[in-house]
This record gives structure tokens, C-alpha cells and sequence, in this order.
């Protein structure tokens, strides 16, 4: 049984006294009471306060559970509202209470009404015993006005503000020191709770900080993987020598400005090197590509004018785009082209349209219409300019047709008579050098019967003969000969189909006819392996010859006997072959993109061939230039000669070195450059100031009969070069200041000091090779030099170059393998000794292997740039000393200054002109 009470609720069971007297048992019961009042008063909490639920009948007494918590209460709470005053047994409960408390232990809650309305009159006054001015004692009533609770506030205020005065009354201490600790408490969790709120956002703030870390890092690795993947997609371009893509991707694989994020990658750098042709000076003929010339769809054909001025191409949509050659811009293009045939130039001025029986002719400047010509009939795709470009010879399947360039007027038209029984067409027409002749092949499909025929423009007389072979090619090899190739029925031939190639023995039978009569005049038979990708006679007036290739074979017959003259074999399908120069030496074009040409001096027959172009052509054309059309293709693929990198700064005002630059005929340090060559006076030392970039002298060795190999360049040593002879003992002195030249022979204890130092070198070497030798490298590539090197962390490093161009890492103390880099040597035979140039501190690697230079990153070790027909690197001016091959004129001597990235970026776009990827090829690389 509970023994003790906080405080009794005495109110009237009404609705509002019921939800009053229940809101302050539940808010006492849970009332928290501050922790420094808790132990000045010993309570730690109000733990129970009574309050009957029941409501008591009219006639009865206080229940005993009533009573006894009355009695042992410590205090009573009295609910004042207008029901009080008429409830009887709240007074009674207050008067059971007073029998064994004070009044002052009687606590009041305004519920509604006023003070004086609802308060029990019981508590409105007071029995007092006093004493009177006679000493008599009296008891009175006084009256009273006790402190209330206002719990007529809205609820939140009078929990917040009346609550506390009972808490204080039942726990034993004043309203203002409960209000003031429980103010410092909500003080207190409140800057507990924001401290938790401050620490729960500096936590947040601090994960959103290391995720946004976390989230930036993983972007700026994916930006490194972009750089690294198009890096190397430029690099394979440049494999297949389509350099313009190859430079687009180089550009996007680097920063396009100061606020770009994409972090500069050695691959990066090295994909735009190659692309721009950074530090590659003239070396010969220089043929690169220098532009791509797209079409809306696969390019079906492309013409290149005459003058080499304008390029005209056709795709499989029917588009005609014409480009200006050089400056590479587009001229006109028309749009998906209605029954378009074929289109051409007829002329450095104006290009032919074919479309059914309509020729129109456009201006090949601006691409506006000149004239339109229609025909009674439909004409055929062959456009034939005459010689002169004032007229074009157009044919239908009966009629020639020749028309005014400028004008479009007809100005001659030739019927063909054809059989009358027979379904004959005009199939092909030819016209003959001077204009004066064409000849004919016509036949019927139908009756599979075919003529070959020649016609004199002016007189009108024609001859004809009956084929009994099929006819594959005629052309005219000069004014007096015409010459056919035919397919013989049955005839087993080289054929592909898809990846798989059938290769056979082609016999090809070639018969020349007299250009009047039609006797034949000489039979030969052509004989090649390949599959024929393109076929085709070519005139060789230079050398009164006719060629003929088909497959790899590439023929050049006698045109007056048909002796075979020459017979190349390129080992790959030929694509064209031409005589641009009219020399009599042509360039062949090969399926997989080789140039070529006969070679001279030889005894048997022996072409040389270059990989110059990309792969699978299926067409070509040298004109000005050399252009190629890639099989299923949208691209025509320009390449010049002379195309490298000019931006080098060349010395001695127009010197040109007529002696070869040898692999050892040069030295270079700190100060001087020296070339020893052969001039017109003979051996000559050429002298440069490597500081300043410029050419000191030009020293004669000798006489006009003195031979640079008759010398051997020793060392630069004191502002003196040092010579010897390799005939005698002499030694050759050149001061470098006053050029003066002095010749002694060597005393013996010289030649025993040179001798003893040479055998130091091979005693280092020796040393070198032992380590080598005990790395136990197996089928490893031939070691052309070793180094050691200690790197800036202090690491001991062992390097050797590699015969098949790699340069290998390994720990000196451990002899572990770490690492190779791929670097560029010249055919894996070793001139000199390579030279090691180390800058630690922007951790670059020059490694100079005869004239190739590699610049090698020694944090990726990656090659970033080759530099070609390097002299030597100069640190202290940060420039790579060249020679440049100028053919006849000579070898030029310059240097090129050590580009930064911006100026590989300037070089790439100069080249491009501003144009852009294609939205197409930007999706494929995904690059947005």
C-alpha cells in the first residue's frame, strides 16, 4: 500500500476539470527536476500524485482510499472552475485535509471563471485565533487571497509558465530559482543539442567535403583515362595515316583552356607530337597527310581538276561536294542530287553533272549554273574533255556529242550506224589523242554479239570488227594505235569474298590494232595473281609505251611491237598507276596504301614501295598531291611532299652543308657544334655557337681533294677540336677562336694516354656488361648500351637500350626488373655511343641515340616526343640542333626550340583551320 503522497487533485468530474486535473497528475508525475535542485532539495522527482477517476455518489462518504490519500498527502491541488463551487465533495475533501494540514499547504488551479467565482469559499478566508487589546483570545475569520494557478493560458504556456509553481511548491523550493535552473538546464541541452547539431553538420559537413573529395578525384582519374584512351586512339589513327582525325583526337585528349580540369598526360602529349609532326624536319620526299575531306556518306568516286586546283566527290546519297585544294575549304555542294550519274571537270573552270538525258555544267570558282544541255536521249556517264578544255564529248547509245565548254552549245554531233535487225547500243566511246578519232565498242546484250569500231570526226569513215572474246578495257596509245584487253570465257581468275581470297594464275589476253584499219598489229598475253581491284590501260608517250595493270602485276609494253618492256610486281592489288610528271616513270597506288616506283640500276625489274597511305584504298589519283578513297568510306584522303615541321630556326643565313650528315661526322657540347662535311674546298669543319644559335665559321681542312672520311672527329676540349687521320698517326688541332689548324703527330707516350683511356673505356664498359650478363635475361633482344643512374628519391638505377627499341629499368642493388619504355632507334645498330641527358627536376629523360632523340618522362616513363635528325639537345637553351635534307640544295642546319604544350595545341589547330570532329565522330570516341 502506498504510504505517501506528492500532492491530492481534488476536482469536479466534469469535462474540463477531468482534462485539467489530468494534464497536472501526467505533467508533475513526469516534471524533470534540475540536477543541482535535486540535491539541495533530495528530490529527485515527483513521484505520485492522486487523483480520483471515479466520480462519488451524492450520499456517501469519503471513500477510505480517499481519506487515507487526503491524510497522507503532502499537499492538495485544487481544481477552481464554475463546477467547483457546486461539487460538495470537493469541499469536503478540502475540509478532510485540513484536519491534519494548513491552509498554506492548499494549492488552487484557475480552470476558468475568475478568482473570486470559482475558488471554494472554504479557501476564500481563514480561522485565526488572536489576542485583543485586553488579552482576551478570539478566533475570526479573516479573509484570504491565495495564490492561483492560471491554467486558463492556452496549454503550452501554462505548462510552461503555472506548471512550475506547483513543481516548486511540491518539491520545496521558490518559483524563481526552479524558473532560473530550469532555464539554465534548457540552456543547457540546448547547447548540448546544437552542439550535437554542430557536431552532426561539421560530421556531415566533413563526409560532404571528403565525398565531394572523393567524387572530384574519381572525376579527374575518369578525365585521365579520357586523356590516356583518346591519346592513344590518335596514336592509331596516326598508324593508318589518317592524321587529321589523329590531330582532332589529340585535342581533345588535352585542355581546351585555364579552366579545364583534364589533367595533361605524357600519352597526350606524345598523340599531338605525332600528329603535328613536332620536331620532324625535311627528310626527302615528306609525303604525310595533310587534310581529310569528308562526305556526308561512303565516297562512291572523286575527280581532282586537271590543275589540281579544285576536288570534286560523290557519295552514295547522291551528294556533290567541291573543295578548293588549297586552302581545303569547301567551294559548293549539292544536296542529294535527283538521278544523278556521274559528275566531273570539264576544265580548270567548271565541273559536268550528268543526270539521264541532262548535262548541267557549274562554275567550279563559286558553284553557280552556267548552261543546262538535255537530250533526246539518255546519255552515258562518260565525260571526255578534248585536250584543248574547250569542248567535252558526251555519247548516247547511238550518237557522239560534242559540246561547247563555255556554253553548252552542241558543236558536232556524229550519229553511229548501227544494225538495224539487231537491239545494237553504243556501249563505250573513246576519243583519240588529237581529237580527230574516237573509237567504239557497241553490241546487243540480247544476242551477246559485239563490235569494236573506230570513226574519223571529220570524214565520217568508220571501220569494224567482230569480237569473239568479251572485251574488258580499249583505250587509244596514241593517234595510230588502239589497244584492248579481254576476258576469255571460262577463264578461272583470283576472286574474294569477304575474309576469305581465292588466288589464281589470270591470263589476260592484249591485242593492238592499226587506229584506221583495225589489223592487229601485235597479240601479248598479261598474266597476274592478285584479285583486280581496279584495271586499266595508261599512256606513256614519254617513252612510246602503253601500260596495263590489274591485280599486282603492272605491264608496260613496246606500243609499235609490244615487246614487254617492263613487268613490277608490287605483291598487292594495285589501285592506279600514273605518269603525272610525263617522264615515263609512274607512281602505283596499292590496295594497302603503298606508293611506289620503278627502280633505277637494277638489273631485273624492281619497284620501290612505301607505306604511305591509309588502308584498304580502293581508289587513287596523283595530282598536285596524292589522293586516296578508303573502301566504305567518307573520307578522301589528301597527301602532299615537303610536309614537316618548318617552325625550326635555321642557321648561317641560306647555308646549306652539300656533304651528308653522318651518324659521326658530328660533336656537340656545352658550347660549340661541329659538322665535318664535304664542300667544295674539300673536307670542312662547319663550327656553330650552340648558346646563341648561330654559325661561327666554315673551316676548310685542307685542299679541295681532301675527304671528310679521311678524318675522325676526337673531342671538344678548351674552345679546341681535335682530329685524327685515319691513314697515320697525325693529329689535326683546330682552335675555335681564331680558327687556326695545326698538324703534329702524335708522340708515343699521346698514343699510349689514348690507349690507356681507351682501355679504361672498355674496362667501364666491361663492367657494365657484367652486371648485365648477370640479369640472366633470356630471349631478350640484343643490348646496345647500359647506364647507371641514381634517380632524385636516391634509388640506384641500371638502364639498357635495347636493339628493338626499348630502354629497360632495372635496381641496381637488387638487379629487379621494373619497368621499359618504348623510345626510338635507327634500325638497332649502334654509330655511337648514345648520350644520357638527365633534368631531375622536371623529371625529363633526353636519350639520344645516334640522330633520333627521345624525351622520356621519368615519372611515367612514357615517351612523350621523338626528335628526328637531332644533333644534339643543348640544356642550357632548352633547343634540339637538327639538320634538315633539302635534296640537291643541301642539308640546312637549325635547331628547334623544346615546345610547351600550348605550342603543340597553336601547331594542331593552325593545321586544322578551325574545323571541328563531326558530330558523328564525336559519339563514336564519346566525347561530348
Amino acid at each position: 500500500m502506498i504510504k505517501h503522497y506528492n500532492a491530492f487533485i481534488s476536482y469536479k468530474h466534469a469535462d474540463l476539470d477531468n482534462k485539467v486535473a489530468a494534464t497536472i497528475q501526467r505533467s508533475l508525475e513526469h516534471y524533470k527536476i534540475p540536477r543541482k535542485l535535486q540535491k539541495k532539495t533530495g528530490k529527485k522527482r515527483i513521484e505520485r500524485v492522486f487523483r480520483d477517476k471515479d466520480e462519488l455518489p451524492i450520499t456517501s462518504n469519503l471513500s477510505d482510499d480517499i481519506s487515507y490519500a487526503l491524510e497522507h498527502a503532502d499537499y492538495l491541488i485544487v481544481i477552481c472552475s464554475t463546477n467547483t463551487r457546486k461539487s460538495i465533495w470537493v469541499e469536503r475533501e478540502i475540509q478532510f485535509f485540513l484536519q491534519n494540514h494548513s491552509m498554506n499547504q492548499i494549492l488552487t488551479v484557475l480552470a476558468d471563471g475568475e478568482p473570486q467565482d470559482v475558488i471554494p469559499e472554504i479557501l476564500l478566508s481563514e480561522e485565526k485565533t488572536i489576542t485583543d487589546e485586553d488579552g482576551n483570545e478570539q478566533v475570526v475569520r479573516l479573509p484570504l487571497e491565495p495564490l492561483s494557478c492560471d491554467w486558463r493560458l492556452p496549454e503550452r504556456k501554462a505548462k510552461r509558465e503555472e506548471l512550475p509553481r506547483l513543481a516548486a511548491t511540491l518539491i520545496g523550493c521558490s518559483y524563481d530559482e526552479l524558473m532560473n535552473r530550469q532555464r539554465q538546464y534548457k540552456m543547457q541541452r540546448l547547447t548540448a543539442v546544437f552542439a550535437m547539431v554542430m557536431a552532426l553538420a561539421l560530421g556531415f559537413g566533413a563526409y560532404m567535403v571528403y565525398s565531394n573529395m572523393q567524387i572530384h578525384k574519381n572525376y579527374l582519374q575518369a578525365l585521365y583515362n579520357q586523356s590516356k584512351y583518346l591519346a592513344n586512339a590518335s596514336r592509331n589513327q596516326m598508324e593508318k595515316q589518317q592524321r587529321i582525325t589523329a590531330l582532332y583526337l589529340a585535342l581533345e585528349a588535352l585542355p581546351k583552356d585555364e579552366t579545364d580540369e583534364k589533367p595533361v598526360t605524357t600519352e597526350a602529349i606524345r598523340a599531338i607530337s605525332d600528329a603535328t609532326l613536332a620536331y620532324c624536319p625535311q627528310s626527302g620526299s615528306d609525303i604525310n597527310p595533310i587534310w581529310n575531306y569528308s562526305m556526308p556518306d561512303h565516297v562512291r568516286t572523286f575527280h581532282v581538276s586537271e590543275d589540281g586546283k579544285r576536288l570534286l566527290g560523290i557519295d552514295r546519297v547522291k551528294n556533290i561536294i567541291v573543295w578548293d585544294t588549297d586552302t581545303c575549304e569547301q567551294i559548293t555542294k549539292l544536296e542529294n542530287v535527283e538521278d544523278l550519274d556521274t559528275a566531273d571537270f570539264i576544265g580548270p573552270d567548271a565541273f559536268l553533272v550528268m543526270q539521264g538525258e541532262v548535262a548541267t555544267a557549274y562554275d567550279s570558282h563559286n558553284g553557280e549554273k552556267l548552261w543546262e544541255y538535255e537530250n533526246d536521249n539518255y546519255l552515258k556517264t562518260d565525260i571526255i574533255p578534248t585536250a584543248d578544255d574547250k569542248n567535252v564529248l558526251l555519247y548516247d547509245s547511238e550518237k557522239v556529242l560534242f559540246l561547247d565548254v563555255a556554253t553548252g552549245q552542241v558543236v558536232k554531233s556524229c550519229a553511229v550506224e548501227l544494225p538495224e535487225e539487231d537491239d545494237d547500243l553504243l556501249m563505250r566511246v573513246t576519243l583519240s589523242p588529237n581529237a580527230k578519232k574516237i573509237a567504239y565498242r557497241r553490241g546487243s546484250t540480247l544476242e551477246d554479239t559485239y563490235a569494236l569500231g573506230v570513226m574519223d570526226l571529220e570524214s565520217g569513215e568508220r571501220n569494224e570488227i567482230l569480237l569473239e572474246d568479251n572485251m574488258f578495257r580499249f583505250c587509244w596509245a596514241d593517234d595510230e594505235h588502239l589497244v584492248a584487253s579481254f576476258v576469255s570465257p571460262g577463264l578461272e581468275s583470283s576472286s574474294a569474298l569477304g575474309t576469305s581470297v581465292i588466288l589464281a594464275s589470270t591470263e589476260t589476253p592484249i591485242i593492238c590494232y592499226d587506229g584506221n584499219t583495225l589489223q592487229e598489229i601485235w597479240n601479248q598475253t598479261y598474266v597476274g595473281t592478285a584479285v583486280a581491284v581496279n584495271t586499266d590501260f595508261m599512256r606513256m608517250p614519254a617513252v612510246d609505251a602503253i601500260s596495263y595493270y590489274s591485280g599486282n602485276i603492272y605491264a608496260m609494253y613496246d606500243i609499235a611491237t609490244g615487246s614487254l618492256l617492263h613487268s613490277y610486281d608490287v605483291g598487292d592489288a594495285i589501285i592506279n598507276v600514273s605518269d603525272p610528271n610525263g617522264t615515263g616513270s609512274p607512281s602505283v597506288l596499292t590496295w594497302s596504301g603503298r606508293v611506289g616506283s620503278p627502280l633505277s640500276g637494277w638489273e631485273k625489274d624492281a619497284i620501290g614501295l612505301q607505306k604511305i597511305m591509309t588502308d584498304s584504298v580502293i581508289a587513287g589519283e596523283v595530282n598536285h598531291g596524292l589522293y586516296a578513297q578508303q573502301d566504305d568510306g567518307n573520307n578522301i584522303f589528301c597527301y602532299r611532299s615537303g610536309v614537316y615541321d618548318k617552325d625550326y630556326t635555321a642557321m648561317g643565313d641560306g647555308l646549306k652543308l652539300q656533304g651528308s650528315v653522318l651518324f659521326t661526322n658530328y660533336l656537340m657540347n656545352d658550347d660549340y657544334l661541329v659538322i665535318l662535311t664535304d664542300e667544295e674546298k674539300g673536307a670542312t669543319i662547319s663550327l656553330f655557337d650552340v648558346k646563341e644559335g648561330k654559325l661561327l665559321q666554315q673551316i676548310p681542312l685542307g685542299t679541295a681533294e681532301d675527304k671528310s672520311y679521311q678524318y675522325e672527329l676526337m673531342e671538344i676540349k678548351e674552345d679546341k677540336l681535335y682530329l685524327s687521320t685515319k691513314a697515320d698517326s697525325i693529329e689535326v688541332t683546330v682552335d675555335l677562336k681564331d680558327y687556326h689548324i695545326e698538324n703534329r703527330e702524335r708522340t708515343y707516350e699521346e698514343q699510349d694516354a689514348l690507349k690507356a683511356e681507351e682501355e679504361k673505356k672498355l674496362e667501364e664498359a666491361a663492367e657494365e656488361k657484367e652486371f648485365y650478363e648477370s640479369l640472366n635475361l633470356r630471349g631478350a633482344s640484343e643490348p646496345l648500351y647500359y647506364e647507371y643512374h641514381t634517380m632524385p628519391d636516391g634509388q640506384k638505377l641500371f638502364f639498357v637500350v635495347f636493339a628493338d627499341g626499348t630502354l629497360s629499368r632495372y635496381d641496381a642493388d637488387t638487379k629487379e626488373f621494373i619497368g621499359k619504355t618504348d623510345i626510338m632507334i635507327s634500325g638497332g645498330t649502334k654509330y655511337r655511343d648514345p648520350i644520357f641527358t638527365w633534368d631531375d627536376e622536371k623529371h625529363t629523360l633526353y636519350l639520344q641515340l645516334d640522330t633520333i632523340l627521345s624525351i622520356v618522362d621519368t615519372e611515367t616513363w612514357i615517351t612523350e616526343s621523338i626528335v628526328y635528325q637531332c644533333l644534339g639537345y643543348h640544356a642550357g637553351s632548352d633547343r634540339f640542333y637538327i639538320y634538315s635534307k633539302g635534296g640537291e640544295e643541301g642539308n640546312e642546319i637549325g635547331y628547334y626550340k623544346h615546345y610547351t604544350v600550348e605550342d603543340l595545341i597553336q601547331k594542331a589547330k593552325d593545321i586544322l583551320h578551325g574545323t571541328e570532329m563531326s558530330p558523328e565522330e564525336k559519339a563514336m570516341y564519346g566525347i561530348e
